[in-house]
């Protein structure tokens, strides 16, 4: 498995192992934390800028001791030929999807290791959009005849994006502990509305016709 191009494809072709992008699962256990060395990783760029090679063992373990937090189900350690990542890191992910909507996913990790020290940030956007076109019909008979009511929306647009930056820093102690601090920010948005037209009828005889624009916004920021 060292001579797969990254850590990422270690960890997917490791037995009891499920998941991707720094994000793995320990097989009747959950979400596992992940180590490098005693540290543990805040940010999973850190993982795509060790090289296999630098890989000394990697260990999983199911029962997590009292060396690590009470709420820990699982955990996966890399232990590296040397002690810590240094210089400057840099990860640049972006893709797109197209279903019933478009979404496309953006995100820029940076980081500085020194020493014990280790600085992060990561600035992420996450947005999907979608038009439609609706039509709809009401028929209502009643002793003065037929109602009809037609709804046409000939374009309906969607669009909601969560935006989201973390940044921090860790520092290790000693072989056995580490500490930190960590802020995020985030800001949920959603649009959408478009035109409507809506005809009331009376038999074949149009009564009311009504355009409308309609948009609604909103957002959640934390």
């Amino acid at each position: 498995l060292g001579d797969l191009p990254t850590v990422d494809d270690i960890l997917g072709n490791l037995p009891s192992l499920t998941g991707e992008n720094g994000r793995y699962s320990v097989f009747g256990k959950g979400i596992a934390v992940i180590y490098i060395n005693n540290r543990k990783v805040i940010d999973s760029s850190e993982i795509r800028r060790i090289r296999p090679k630098d890989i000394r063992q990697i260990e999983i373990i199911g029962n997590p001791g009292a060396e690590f937090d009470a709420d820990v189900p699982a955990v996966i350690r890399i232990r590296l030929k040397k002690a810590f990542l240094d210089g400057f890191g840099t990860d640049i992910m972006v893709y797109g999807s197209q279903g019933r909507r478009f979404s496309d996913y953006g995100q820029l990790s940076l980081s500085y290791g020194t020493g014990p020290v280790n600085i992060f940030a990561v600035i992420s956007d996450n947005t999907s959009r979608y038009d439609s076109d609706q039509s709809n019909r009401e028929e209502v008979y009643t002793s003065a005849g037929l109602w009809t009511l037609d709804t046409d929306m000939p374009r309906w647009e969607s669009k909601y994006s969560d935006f989201t930056a973390t940044g921090g820093i860790n520092v290790q102690i000693s072989p056995g502990h580490s500490a930190g601090i960590k802020a995020t920010y985030t800001d949920d948005s959603h649009k959408n509305g478009g035109t409507k037209h809506n005809r009331t009828f009376l038999d074949n005889v149009n009564l009311e016709l009504y355009d409308a624009e309609t948009y609604i916004t909103g957002g959640y920021r934390q």
